[in-house]
């Protein structure tokens, strides 16, 4: 193996959001421990892989991965990634620097673990101490059954679409196009119509990202802007679309238009799955019948989908017939996504619970202790991109600093409290 690159690693990113610091706490908690070993905190979301918040690479830093894409800025400008196996990564994380973990080793006596005979630890005094009855499995049931019907799944059902078309005719249309990295900050799946298409629809996509769409400034050029198009249903477009990365907002964000079928030539794969489970038909056709539909499109002409009958029907009369996975079809025609086909199984899913809790009742715990132990707060309703606050490099780097220093004086504090 020849020698790792000399140039430092950035600070190792712990992903320990939810532990906090204890001045009352006997010994230094486990935030205070990583901190103070220079661990740092990512970002919720696309952090390091899109480079999208500011825990990013800078210019000159390298990053030891186990899975990223390793082309030069993909996770920050003028920053390099370096494809490794865990063990590599994690000697990496180690020593701060590319390193070889053949070379490390551990200090003599390191792995021994002292006992004293009669005793338990601190940790199992008081998780014994913390034990309690288990109350039987619960399981939380939105209606459904054993070969239930369809439409409990949160999906609208999808049986025949007829309205106006949009043409869209450009090809290897990717997701980076249809909603750019700045509009990725939710989880959510409405509420994203606005940021489809952010960058040919606007004049000033950053801004809307950052501020909403009450400041934009439409660019009336694009189709989907222009009134006849505004109302569409269906969207007529180029060769390839959906291909890139595989963010399920692409998705999300057409289907916040209003458009419920997409027509083309060819579809990426991951898009086409998507599409179908979020309740969009993905209707893949000749390249020659596509240029019909599109200039039906342009020609105002509506456009009608029947996924019952797997066609497509033009103003005309004319039908396009098209193939679709028959899974994928029942799910759509039924309304069920992911969810609603579990939900149709509670019968054999309460069955299971109920033994899986005479068998193993520890395992309760994740139902019922949980949750009184740690309630869970109601999420914000409105959680798009442009009510948070990204906080610049410097600023993120600087609150770091600041958590670590933190800690450090909290540590210093309980030892001299001991040592009085």
């Amino acid at each position: 193996m020849p020698p790792p690159p000399p140039t430092s690693l950035p600070p190792s990113l712990s992903l320990a959001h939810s532990l906090t610091l204890s001045p009352s706490h006997p010994s230094p908690p486990p935030l205070a421990l990583a901190l103070e070993a220079g661990f740092d905190f990512r970002q919720p979301g696309c952090s390091m892989c899109l480079a999208m918040n500011s825990d990013k690479l800078g210019s000159g830093e390298r990053c030891a991965s186990t899975s990223n894409r390793n082309f030069e800025g993909r996770q920050g400008a003028g920053g390099r990634t370096h494809l490794m196996s865990p063990i590599m990564a994690a000697a990496a994380a180690i020593t701060g620097r590319l390193a070889d973990v053949r070379a490390l080793q551990l200090p003599e006596g390191a792995m021994q673990v002292l006992t004293v005979a009669g005793e338990s630890s601190a940790t199992q005094r008081e998780m014994w101490s913390a034990a309690t009855q288990s109350a039987g499995p619960i399981i939380r049931e939105e209606g459904g059954g054993d070969g239930g019907g369809g439409g409990g799944g949160g999906m609208p059902r999808f049986t025949v679409v007829r309205g106006a078309a949009a043409p869209l005719n450009i090809p290897n249309v990717d997701t980076d196009l249809i909603i750019p990295k700045e509009f990725l900050k939710t989880i959510k799946r409405t509420g994203l119509g606005f940021a489809a298409f952010a960058e040919m629809r606007y004049h000033n996509p950053v801004e809307v990202a950052t501020m909403g769409p009450e400041i934009a400034r439409p660019n009336e050029d694009f189709v989907l802007n222009q009134p006849q198009y505004q109302d569409a249903c269906i969207l007529v477009a180029g060769p390839n679309f959906g291909c890139g990365s595989s963010r399920e907002h692409a998705p999300w964000s057409i289907s916040g238009m209003g458009i419920r079928c997409i027509i083309s030539s060819s579809f990426a794969d991951i898009f086409h799955s998507n599409c179908m489970k979020n309740g969009m038909v993905p209707v893949t056709l000749p390249r020659a019948q596509v240029l019909e539909l599109l200039a039906d499109a342009e020609a105002l002409k509506e456009v009608e989908v029947d996924l019952e009958a797997q066609e497509v029907i033009r103003e005309c009369g004319t039908r396009y017939s098209f193939d679709i996975d028959p899974f994928r079809k029942n799910c759509l025609l039924n309304g069920l996504d992911d969810i609603g086909l579990t939900m149709q199984k509670m019968g054999s899913i309460r069955a299971f619970e109920t033994q899986r809790s005479e068998l193993y009742p520890w395992l309760d715990g994740a139902t019922t202790r949980v949750p009184r132990l740690f309630p869970v707060k109601d999420m914000p309703t409105e959680t798009t991109s442009h009510t948070l606050e990204t906080p610049s490099p410097e600023q993120w780097r600087a609150e770091v600093r600041a958590r670590r220093r933190a800690a450090r004086e909290s540590r210093q504090q309980q030892q001299q409290q001991q040592a009085g």
